[in-house]
């Protein structure tokens, strides 16, 4: 896109992938290798646990989540495109659906359900609105992009 549009304004926010098994720890793993610690990490359901190198805490993330929602209600854009991965797509929904609740051990646990319901392909398109009061709307996934270029 940058290069389609090189003298569009540009900023970089912290909407990278959720990243909860330590980095190193994975390197060389598969799925399968993998799924034990998956299921431990969501079983366990605390917070605050970091798994180790360039993981983040279920807080952290969700934080991050919270951080890019109050970043975008204090821009003033009359358009932006975010690039993103899923799971920080399906965060920002969730979170954006219970705002104000408090952080449990079960809230993170409603979250890995809600993570693992639906799916968003990757180049899919999620339109939001942001009204003058601050609150996100959310339209339908547009996977039509996606399908096109398979």
């Amino acid at each position: 896109m940058l290069e389609l549009y090189p003298d569009v304004a540009t900023e970089t926010l912290l909407v990278q992938e959720f990243t909860y098994l330590s980095v190193s720890r994975c390197r060389g793993t598969n799925y399968e290798h993998r799924k034990p610690w998956v299921d431990e990490y969501w079983q366990r359901a605390d917070l605050n646990y970091c798994d180790g190198d360039q993981a983040e805490s279920f807080a952290e993330f969700i934080g991050r989540c919270d951080k890019f929602a109050w970043q975008m209600r204090e821009r003033e854009y009359e358009l932006a495109f975010v690039f993103t991965h899923e799971q920080f797509i399906k965060g920002l929904l969730w979170n954006s659906m219970r705002f104000g609740r408090e952080m449990t051990s079960d809230a993170m646990k409603a979250f890995q359900k809600f993570m693992i319901s639906f799916s968003v392909p990757n180049t899919a398109i999620l339109k939001i609105k942001l009204d003058e009061g601050g609150e996100f709307y959310f339209g339908k996934i547009d996977t039509s992009y996606s399908e096109k270029h398979r």
